[in-house]
């Protein structure tokens, strides 16, 4: 059986690859300092712990080169009026959940033993509608948001995680002495509501320089440069760009956000004389909060898509990664 034949482009001097390596994901709405105050008077220490560690957590990853997606999902919340059932037989668990803006109801049944505590099937339970803590005992606990409990034991309710907006950790903009968690915060206030769910992906890639004109290459003839610490900044503000072109589409009238990527690329690809910037963004398992997708892009765990410059012209190609 022969191979796929990858299309024939003309040989360039210079392109960068990027592969995913890492996500931390979280529910971007519990971030919100005016939105969880609301609430903070009804929840439980628990609660409040897990938010503040939370935080601090967030604090220390964007203080890395990392890339985040903000995501619109449909509302969910743990259905605090209906306590989570548990079979003797099956020793599983059953939780229920009210889904959208209608509050329509659903199910799922659960192995505690699968996915938090390996010898308890039946911990005491606290639910709150956004919040759930598993208690093995006092020391031993687990608090978790419902996306966090969703994600985690691979629920699938037949929901969308839809990309609205990408950026960068340690993007200039953001400078200041507020910090990169502030600046994730207000970022994520123009996109919450209170119809909708947003959660945030913050990702992490390795990602090489290629060069056809040097003298040490690799077997393929091409030499492999790192990045280094004064460029690594700019080419993840580039990444986070050419990810908005691939969700967002290149209609430079849509928004401002598509009109500002393609303006940043085409003056960032021709000053440094780079042909394509190729994008691997890939899951190795499947799980409805690892399909992201878009209006412009079908829902899948992975995401592979190339960006090039071609007689002066910004291209989008998405599911070619070329040679």
């Amino acid at each position: 059986m022969e191979a796929k034949q990858r299309k024939i482009v003309t040989a360039v001097n210079r392109h960068w690859h990027a592969e995913l390596i890492g996500t931390d994901m979280f529910w971007c709405d519990i971030l919100v300092d005016a939105k969880f105050s609301a609430d903070s008077d009804q929840l439980s220490q628990y609660v409040v712990d897990y938010r503040d560690n939370l935080k601090h957590h967030i604090e220390d990853v964007l203080s890395e080169a990392r890339l985040y997606l903000m995501c619109e999902r449909e509302k969910v919340r743990f259905n605090a009026f209906k306590k989570p059932g548990y079979n003797p037989f099956t020793r599983k668990m059953k939780f229920h959940f009210l889904v959208g803006e209608s509050s329509r109801r659903a199910s799922l049944t659960v192995d505690i033993r699968k996915h938090f505590f390996p010898d308890l099937a039946h911990p005491k339970v606290f639910l709150e509608s956004k919040f759930i803590t598993l208690l093995k005992n006092e020391k031993d606990n687990v608090t978790l948001s419902v996306h966090d409990f969703l994600s985690a034991i691979g629920a699938d309710l037949g929901l969308n995680s839809r990309v609205v907006s990408s950026g960068y950790s340690r993007s200039p903009y953001w400078g200041g002495e507020e910090g990169a968690l502030v600046m994730l915060q207000r970022q994520a206030a123009r996109f919450t509501s209170d119809d909708k769910d947003l959660v945030v992906y913050i990702n992490e890639y390795n990602m090489h320089l290629f060069s056809n004109k040097s003298r040490a290459s690799n077997q393929s003839g091409r030499n492999i440069i790192e990045f280094s610490d004064e460029s690594i900044d700019m080419s993840f503000m580039m990444l986070s760009r050419s990810f908005s072109l691939y969700f967002l589409g290149c209609d430079a009238e849509a928004s401002v956000e598509v009109k500002n990527a393609m303006a940043n690329v085409s003056r960032y690809l021709s000053r440094n004389q780079i042909h394509r910037i190729t994008v691997d963004h890939a899951y190795e398992q499947d799980g409805e909060y690892l399909r992201l997708c878009s209006q412009e892009v079908e829902t899948s765990p992975s995401h592979v898509f190339t960006v090039l410059l071609e007689h002066g012209k910004v291209v989008l190609d998405r599911g070619e990664i070329y040679d």
